[in-house]
């Protein structure tokens, strides 16, 4: 043993496992399998031919691996512990050049050096081997616990009976606008009047819910709910699952009722995914629209380095967080747009695109321009959060015109998923993926229930008064009402709740919260 951990190369992929398994570890019940091996072949791949490289320059086997070691150290492990990208400032430049000037004279020692580093290998061989043993046993414990305990989205939500017989039905167009807040939040808590968008919706032939609610108070629940056509107390009696497993609640985004019974009925379905795991892809559509189409987990891996740095410096490459969610939106309403002017096939589709707008971090003004940091943070929260439902506005309206243009017959959903979060509960809204926090929702005013519930949901049948809104109409009943209306599917409408989940670490603790908010 002693032999191998003072002789072979190890330290450059135990480092490397280090970035990233004990995230794993302590995320297991959010992330698959193929998330964590994509990332583990990326790191295994990197630390390999790194390592390989520096053999060619320092001439042993052993020095190549303590300087490959000290590479992965600087440009994964250390700028993340010095700053956030876009935030290094001076001092944080000047610590991380330091560190890269100093593994440079490392391997510059190490070429001239006679010494085989035998020693130095055996203890941060040794080192890395024991920060590792507690995530791998924690990954694999709960690999081998959950691996027949989570049931298939069809066993959950199984199939809807066959439509009978009817003509062709229309286009779908389902577009999710995360956070999207309703009329009331936006005019008390963020000083915006959105009453001429949601005029223009109606000229435009929506029915809109005024006082709109959403079922559940994240994207998870919401979006499984909206699109499994379902309450979600099927996860609650599950008695095999972790408590807090969420991937069985995720892949049944992914794999849902509503997308499950069009393809019956031989639609195509087009997917417009984020960043987002749960809905960067679809199982079940034939088309995905992406950009920088990365599993979530590699991008937060990728994220953590000295590129996302560079890349917020610069603006010249991919991996400055807020500037690739800024192009991405962008790409995605363009895509959106061309798509509708352009498609010409025969046969009928549903587009689903889930657009985190305006969902933090706010990254665009009220025309779609770019916000650096500095700019959104010289900038109050609601002048922000309103300039992006501004600019969503815009856009929106902008792609409902190329629709109802291209002629082709047409549903149109518009709807958030949830409203945004109260100041008070809020994480760090700057940073891609840290706008949220472990908040107990039992102990939420009302006031901030009603920011968090409050919706925008809008809908448009082929003619105008085919599918009207309830005031107070929830996103459960969308799909049983279209279904209902062009496909003649038995689908009678749920009552129209609203639930709470308890927090992070209780994620199907429901508590029914309807009556608070009317």
């Amino acid at each position: 043993m002693r032999n191998i951990l003072g002789r072979w190369p190890l330290a450059p992929i135990l480092a490397g496992f280090n970035l990233f398994l004990p995230y794993a570890a302590g995320n297991i019940t959010q992330l698959e399998l193929y998330e964590i091996g994509i990332v583990a072949a990326t790191v295994l791949g990197f630390a390999a031919l790194l390592t390989l490289l520096l053999y060619f320059v320092v001439g042993s086997w052993q020095r190549a691996g303590i300087c490959a070691t000290a590479v992965i150290y600087v440009l994964f492990i250390l700028p993340p512990a010095i700053a956030k990208p876009g935030e290094a400032g001076f001092v944080g430049w000047f610590m991380m050049l330091s560190a890269i000037a100093l593994a440079i004279v490392l391997i510059v020692q190490s070429r001239r050096s006679q010494n085989d580093y035998r020693l130095p290998n055996i203890i941060i061989n040794s080192l890395l081997i024991g920060l590792l043993a507690v995530p791998t046993i924690s990954v694999v414990q709960a690999a081998y616990y959950l691996r027949g305990a989570r049931p298939a989205p069809d066993a959950l939500f199984p199939d809807l009976p066959a439509a009978p017989g009817v003509t062709p039905g229309p286009d779908i167009w389902h577009l999710v606008l995360d956070r999207y807040a309703g009329a009331e939040t936006l005019r008390k808590v963020y000083a915006y009047d959105n009453g001429p968008f949601l005029a223009a919706l109606q000229a435009r032939g929506f029915a809109v819910a005024d006082d709109a609610a959403a079922n559940y108070q994240r994207t998870a629940h919401s979006l499984a709910s909206t699109l499994n056509l379902d309450f979600l107390d099927v996860f609650a009696g599950q008695k095999a699952m972790m408590r807090d497993d969420l991937l069985p609640l995720y892949r049944s985004i992914r794999n849902n009722r509503a997308a499950r019974f069009l393809r019956a009925q031989d639609y195509r379905l087009i997917h417009f995914g984020p960043w987002w795991e749960p809905t960067r892809h679809s199982d079940l559509a034939e088309t995905h629209v992406n950009y920088l189409d990365n599993p979530d987990f590699l991008r937060l891996t990728l994220e953590r380095s000295i590129l996302s740095h560079i890349a917020a410096a610069t603006g010249l490459i991919p991996g400055d967080g807020r500037a690739d969610q800024c192009r991405r939106l962008h790409f995605q309403f363009d895509e959106l747009e061309r798509l509708a002017r352009t498609d010409g096939a025969a046969r009928r589709k549903q587009v689903f695109a889930h657009l985190l707008l305006p969902h933090p971090p706010f990254v665009v003004d009220a025309t779609g321009r770019c916000k650096t940091l500095a700019e959104a943070r010289a900038h109050s929260r609601a002048d922000n959060y309103a300039a992006q439902v501004a600019y969503a506005n815009q856009r929106v309206l902008a792609l409902l015109d190329a629709i109802t243009a291209a002629g082709r017959p047409a549903v149109v959903i518009v709807q958030a998923d949830e409203g945004p979060w109260p100041e008070d509960f809020a994480g760090d809204e700057t940073t891609l993926g840290l706008d949220t926090s472990n908040v107990d929702w039992s102990k939420a005013t009302t006031e901030q229930l009603r920011e968090k519930m409050l919706i925008l949901l809008a809908v448009k049948g082929v003619a105008v008064g085919d599918l009207p809104l309830a005031a107070d109409a929830t996103p459960v009943n969308v799909y049983r009402q279209v279904f209902a209306r062009y496909f003649g599917s038995d689908l009678p409408p749920l009552p129209d709740r609203s639930f709470l989940f308890k927090d992070r670490d209780h994620p199907y603790r429901f508590i029914d919260v309807t009556d608070r908010l009317r």
